[in-house]
């Protein structure tokens, strides 16, 4: 999804007009491949808290796995949005991308078959959790997305 996503991006306007990267320097530096794991970590909170939170309310396993789930797949999500170029994520989400937008739609639509109805649970073993949980899950990762945006812009040079 992600390099659907990436592949369709424009270039940046200065992109003909910076330096190539040395040959004597690394790809990934150890600054940017920390903030990385960082940004990863931070996608991986909401999907823990989920998780936490229904087990401490008892909620079946099967319904656990379900919002687990959902908070998963939106933190892909977010991630995508996260690494697309742009100034906020308000603007970055409302930029034309028609990939974007399909992989998007597709992935939600799945992901709501899946852990919003018996049939489509069925093939992962899911059970319908709560609307209200679900809904936290599935948003979430994307507030994180959109607090974490304006600090990958400040620590990571543009790509």
């Amino acid at each position: 999804a992600c390099s659907i996503v990436f592949e369709t991006e424009a270039a940046s306007p200065d992109a003909m007009r910076r330096p190539p990267r040395p040959a004597s320097q690394r790809l990934v530096g150890v600054r940017r491949l920390a903030v990385t794991l960082a940004h990863g970590l931070a996608m991986f909170a909401p999907v823990l808290a989920a998780d936490l939170l229904a087990r401490r309310l008892g909620w079946p396993v099967a319904q656990v796995a379900a919002l687990d789930f959902t908070a998963l797949v939106a933190g892909n999500l977010a991630l995508i949005v996260l690494y697309r170029p742009g100034q906020s994520f308000l603007r970055v989400v409302t930029r034309r991308n028609l990939p974007f937008f399909i992989v998007a739609a597709a992935t939600l639509a799945v992901l709501t078959l899946v852990t919003r109805t018996d049939a489509g649970g069925q093939w992962l073993a899911f059970a319908p959790p709560p609307w209200p949980a679900w809904c936290v899950a599935l948003l979430a990762p994307i507030l994180f997305a959109a607090l974490l945006k304006p600090l990958i812009e400040r620590h990571l040079p543009s790509r």
